[in-house]
């Protein structure tokens, strides 16, 4: 695991087809950011394999807006710090 911090608004290239701002936590208030460059490796493999273009949906989040969605929504939620992708 490779884990690499950074400022919110970065978008320094991570692939050749993802950016450091797409994996930035959604509560927009946390300056340091964190990814696992193992992760963004294998969703440019993914991405390669299917030849469609892959959208982070909800990148990494923070405990704090975690609970701020759980109680504001019904629906469940991913866990602090797991991704979901969407095309």
């Amino acid at each position: 695991m490779s884990i690499v911090t950074y400022k919110r608004g970065d978008k320094t290239a991570l692939t050749k087809n993802f950016t450091r701002d797409e994996f930035e936590c959604q509560c927009k208030k946390c300056d340091a950011q964190m990814i696992d460059l193992e992760l963004v490796d294998k969703l440019q493999s993914i991405r390669d394999a299917l030849g469609v273009k892959l959208k982070v949906a909800a990148s990494r989040t923070t405990p704090r807006y975690t609970a701020a969605r759980t109680a504001s929504t019904s629906m469940g939620l991913l866990p602090t710090g797991a991704p979901s992708i969407g095309s």
